[in-house]
């Protein structure tokens, strides 16, 4: 196994030219939030939603429209002009009040009650008013040069999810990435307080506390090196922390990058030597992550050659729920790369910042989804404050398993399968900006802001569409594939 970077990947230690926020579009949630009543004593437990109502022709008296009983009934709060602008007074707001244990009127009711208002000759429509919100922009110095977090619209799916921006709000369960790459400084700035502990373990008391077969892996492991220390050897073996830092650099905390899924934990796994391609200790590396329970494997490195060993692995992996992301390959050749194309594991290419398709990444049936992965900006080894950007495949994997992360902080029960479901069904189609690609890169370009209607929870009443749209349930679009045993040896930038 290789690491998975082009053959001129490189790195600059000065920062990147600043480059402006792309354009974020608007999150609509339409989802009001519902209060549950704890027994035995419900209490009656209101969620209000307003719609806009556009008159084709105003009736002489609008307001008479409603009937007193209907008002009643319905819960109608409010239904008046929206608008002072005489050119927009055919517009008016319908305020809804539903009890939740209202026994006048249920839900399906109410939704059939709207549809034949709807109806009427004088109204043009009915929408409901959309709920938008601030976009949540860190206070990392360099986040501005995070185009990647900008293609893949972090913020927006940043403000829909956390409330009042706040960064530091905790996940309902620690989320585990292991990086299984060549090694990890675990001094880094931005990194430090983002390392898996182990509390299971006594750190430096020579004894495997919690019987996993590791002696003191209190802040990761070298599988390659069978020891506890999985940092870099120097300060050039920088791979892994570059690798790292994508995934879960500290974010909001006025250093260096952001990160899209900032709340998770990075479990390092130092899989292979400095100085070299080489992965050598791959599938032990993917055993420990497994051994220890990560929710998600990243792993931007990979060959040509099938082993159904491997595929065992990751049979297991799957079976515990683990979801499991790899880098697609920097030939650009359709051949498919393994662990990228096993079955359980998704397929990450990369494309640039103009949403095509780079010049040195994979393509072809075997990949699953693109991510930006082209002079991306991450942390390094040189020193625990150095910063610069590298180009792979390489990098764009660790933003899928950043999204991984982010997905499982706000639903930790999230399979593997519909974790790679919401991530396909809601990608973005780049055919128009890769013509020469069409139905070789994946679903298209992964979306992050979309990805938040898999977390949403259906409507009650007044929104009839199916969850399943989003997020549906469907067997490994791997399962099929043709394998393949050719092998391909992935240079690593020198």
């Amino acid at each position: 196994m290789a690491l998975l970077l082009p053959p001129f990947a490189y790195w600059q230690l000065l920062p990147m030219p600043l480059i402006g926020l792309a354009p974020l579009r608007s999150i609509l949630k339409h989802v009001p939030q519902i209060a549950v009543a704890a027994p035995p004593q419900p209490a009656t437990l209101s969620r209000t939603t307003s719609y806009f109502v556009k008159f084709e022709q105003m009736p002489a008296r609008p307001e008479l429209l409603i009937a007193a009983d209907e008002r009643r009934k319905y819960g109608i709060i409010e239904f008046e002009s929206a608008f002072r602008l005489a050119a927009m007074q055919s517009v008016f707001i319908l305020r809804v009040e539903r009890a939740t244990n209202n026994s006048r009127a249920t839900d399906a009711d109410f939704s059939q009650w709207l549809e034949r208002l709807s109806r009427r000759s004088d109204i043009a429509y009915i929408e409901p008013v959309p709920d938008y919100r601030l976009f949540c922009t860190p206070n990392d110095p360099q986040f501005a040069d995070q185009w990647n977090l900008q293609n893949i619209l972090a913020a927006g799916a940043w403000s829909d999810l956390i409330d009042a921006c706040d960064f530091s709000v905790s996940c309902s369960q620690e989320i585990v990435v292991a990086v299984v790459d060549h090694a990890l400084l675990t001094t880094h700035e931005d990194l430090s307080t983002k390392i898996w502990t182990n509390n299971a373990e006594i750190a430096a008391n020579g004894i495997d506390d919690d019987a996993n077969g590791y002696i003191d892996d209190r802040h990761g492991w070298d599988v390659f090196g069978n020891d506890n220390n999985p940092n870099p050897d120097n300060p050039d073996c920088t791979h892994g922390t570059h690798v790292g830092g994508i995934i879960g650099a500290a974010t909001n905390n006025a250093l260096g990058i952001a990160s899209l899924g900032f709340n998770c934990r990075l479990l390092p796994v130092k899989s292979g030597s400095c100085g070299s391609s080489a992965v050598e200790a791959a599938y032990q590396g993917v055993e420990y992550a497994i051994a220890t329970q990560a929710d998600i494997i990243s792993m931007s490195w990979g060959g040509g050659q099938y082993s159904a060993t491997y595929q065992t692995l990751f049979d297991l992996a799957y079976s515990q729920g683990i979801i499991c992301i790899a880098a697609a390959g920097n030939d650009a050749v359709p051949t498919p790369m393994y662990p990228a194309a096993y079955d359980h594991v998704i397929s990450v290419g990369a494309s640039d910042i103009n949403n095509q398709i780079t010049d040195f990444s994979n393509y072809g049936t075997s990949i699953d989804i693109m991510a930006p992965g082209k002079d991306i900006l991450s942390t390094i080894a040189t020193n625990n404050t150095a910063y610069a950007t590298m180009s792979g495949t390489s990098m764009a994997c660790p933003l899928v398993s950043s999204a991984a992360a982010l997905m499982l902080c706000l639903d930790p029960a999230m399979s593997p399968d519909a974790f790679e479901a919401c991530l396909t069904s809601n990608a973005t189609n780049i055919d128009l900006q890769n013509p020469n690609f069409v139905g070789q890169i994946g679903a298209g370009l992964m979306n992050v802001a979309a990805m938040v209607n898999c977390l949403h929870i259906p409507p009650n009443a007044e929104f009839s569409f199916d969850p399943h749209t989003y997020c549906p349930q469907r067997s490994h679009c791997l399962a099929q594939r043709k394998l393949r045993l050719q092998y391909y040896q992935l240079p690593m930038d020198t």
